[in-house]
């Protein structure tokens, strides 16, 4: 569970540096992320010039930031980013696709595509490219200390592009990382396809019995545990519109503003922590006198109904609003979360009697 949650963190940290390197702009020129350095290069590497002009791009804009060290702090946000992805990141997502693997060809057992020994391969490539590009995009970046502009040139990058040899093997590596992930991934997607029959009817089995499982933090706490993934993910993943606000405001809690905290912004969270924490606690004191359900009861949902039926009138508000240009794609934000929430209770089996 602390390695999971390590890349968890490692990956929102790598979220922000590379909305931060994507906030520094140079004068007609596109603004890059993070993700210039290890995105799709397309079928032809070799005219990939994106990983050398995002870099380019951050060197000169690095100059003109209004700070002590400009060039050292981009140069720290990047190197941070790039070993974050090579420590953590990397090898966390390599694992986490073999033990999916491994368990898929664990029920197939004799009807596997191949041997469960070759999956390991697969991965150990994957690893080692990506390994290799990011160590590429290391030497690339270099210590962004690229020559400047000459004055008769009309191309502010002329003169600040870096080793072209360089920019060619991140392209490729990242060509390869990119093939041989999605060769595992489509391995998977077959494997996984062929345990259906095997694994999808005593499930819908156990779900039609209402009994599809013991565990009494799933049967209890269900529709809290919905709640919590929905608010998660609210935070921690920048929507457009108002949602893009939220980490910057996140953020914002843990510095000070003319010497004073914004006391409403910290005190509100707060508050909504301690009552969620109370119906959390409520909660468990009620499965303490309830004991694993076997039999199932139906029960009103028309309020879950009236529900759908207000958000899909709110989306389609919404999206009528952004087609007219009077709003984002963030005011489906409410809408989404709406239906999301219903959705998770009407799939959720009934509650159901007790022994």
């Amino acid at each position: 569970m602390g390695l999971w949650a390590l890349a968890v963190a490692a990956y929102l940290v790598m979220t922000e540096i590379s909305r931060l390197l994507a906030a520094l702009t140079v004068t007609d020129k596109p603004a890059y992320s993070a993700g210039a350095l290890s995105g799709w290069p397309g079928f032809n590497p070799f005219g990939h010039d994106q990983p050398g002009d995002a870099v380019a791009v951050w060197a000169i804009a690095a100059g003109n930031l209004r700070v002590g060290d400009g060039r050292g702090l981009v140069l720290a946000w990047i190197r941070t980013d790039l070993l974050l992805d090579f420590f953590v990141v990397t090898p966390v997502y390599v694992v986490a696709l073999y033990l999916l693997l491994r368990k898929i060809w664990d029920v197939l057992d004799q009807d596997a595509p191949f041997r469960k020994a070759r999956i390991k391969w697969l991965l150990l490539a994957v690893l080692a490219f990506d390994w290799a590009e990011t160590l590429s995009s290391l030497v690339l970046v270099g210590d962004l200390d690229v020559a400047p502009p000459p004055a008769s040139s009309p191309d502010i990058l002329a003169g600040a592009q870096p080793w072209t040899a360089w920019v060619d093997a991140v392209a490729w590596l990242s060509f390869a990382k990119w093939v041989a992930l999605t060769v595992t991934v489509l391995f998977g997607v077959m494997g996984f396809a062929r345990t259906l029959p095997i694994t999808l009817t005593p499930w819908l089995r156990r779900w039609k019995q209402g009994t599809l499982s013991d565990k009494r933090v799933w049967t209890r706490h269900r529709n809290q545990l919905g709640i919590l993934l929905l608010l998660g993910l609210l935070i921690v993943v920048p929507g457009g519109g108002p949602l893009e606000q939220i980490p910057d405001i996140v953020r914002a809690w843990a510095g000070e503003g003319n010497g004073r905290r914004l006391m409403g912004d910290i005190l509100g969270p707060c508050l909504a922590l301690i009552v969620l924490c109370l119906a959390l606690w409520v909660a468990g004191r009620w499965a303490l006198l309830d004991g694993a359900p076997r039999t199932r009861h139906q029960e009103r949902r028309v309020t879950l109904w009236g529900l759908t039926v207000l958000g899909i009138i709110l989306g389609g508000a919404a999206v009528l609003f952004r087609l007219g240009e009077d709003a984002t794609w963030g005011a489906l934000a409410f809408p989404v979360l709406l239906l999301l929430g219903v959705g998770w209770s009407l799939l959720l089996p009934a509650r159901r009697a007790a022994d």
